[in-house]
C-alpha cells in the first residue's frame, strides 16, 4: 500500500542520516515494502539534492531475511520458476505473524529491479538458537526488544550471525519490531 511505501521512505532519510557509509543495508521483509519505501526516499534525496554528503543515497545493495516458514520471495529469488501466489500459502501458525499480511506476488517484480545481493530464509529454530546472544548485542547499544511479541530484528540478526557478509561491508541494519510498553500501558 501507498502509505507503508511513503512511511519506509522516512526511514531511508534516517538511514542516510545515521549510517551515510552504509553499503549494505539489511532487514528482515514480509513482501518487502521496506526496501521499495527506501529506494523512494533515496530517490527523492537523490532528486531534490539533500543528503549529497551521504553515500549509502547513491550506491547500497540490499540483504533481505524471511523465516524460512514464510519465505515466498526467498523461494522466488532463487528459483525462477516458483510461482508466487496472489494471496500468501502461509503457514496457519506462522512464526513470526506481522510478516504474514503482505502480497507477495505484488511486490516481487518491483523488488526484481532493486539493488538486492539476496532474500534469505532462516529457519525459526535457528533464530531461537542465536536469541541470546543477539539480545545481548542489542542490549549493548540500548536496544530492548520483546521478542514474545515480535522476532523480526531477532530473524535478520540470526542471519548475520550465522553467514556474515564480507568483512569489508558497512551494514546498516533496519530493526523493527515491538519494544516493551511501559508500566501502565
Amino acid at each position: 500500500p501507498e502509505w507503508t511505501v511513503e512511511g519506509k521512505a522516512a526511514v531511508a532519510y534516517a538511514i542516510a542520516e545515521h549510517c551515510p557509509d552504509a553499503d549494505l543495508i539489511v532487514q528482515t521483509v514480509g513482501a518487502g515494502y521496506g526496501p521499495i519505501g527506501y529506494e523512494l526516499g533515496f530517490a527523492r534525496a537523490r532528486h531534490i539534492d539533500v543528503f549529497s554528503h551521504a553515500a549509502v543515497v547513491r550506491s547500497h545493495r540490499f540483504l533481505l531475511v524471511q523465516p524460512a516458514d514464510a519465505a515466498l520471495l526467498a523461494r522466488a529469488w532463487h528459483d525462477p520458476a516458483h510461482h508466487l501466489p496472489d494471496s500468501g500459502e502461509l503457514p496457519a501458525d506462522p512464526f513470526e505473524p506481522t510478516l504474514q499480511s503482505t502480497n507477495a506476488a505484488q511486490t516481487f517484480p518491483l523488488l526484481r529491479h532493486l539493488p538486492i545481493d539476496d532474500i534469505r530464509a532462516i529457519a525459526p529454530e535457528r533464530v531461537v538458537a542465536q536469541r541470546e546472544r543477539i539480545e545481548a548485542l542489542l542490549s549493548a547499544v540500548g536496544i530492548h526488544l520483546d521478542f514474545a511479541r515480535e522476532h523480526s530484528s531477532h530473524i535478520a540478526l540470526a542471519s548475520l550471525l550465522e553467514r556474515p557478509p564480507a568483512p569489508e561491508r558497512r551494514i546498516a541494519i533496519v530493526i523493527t519490531g515491538s519494544a516493551p510498553f511501559p508500566a501502565g500501558m
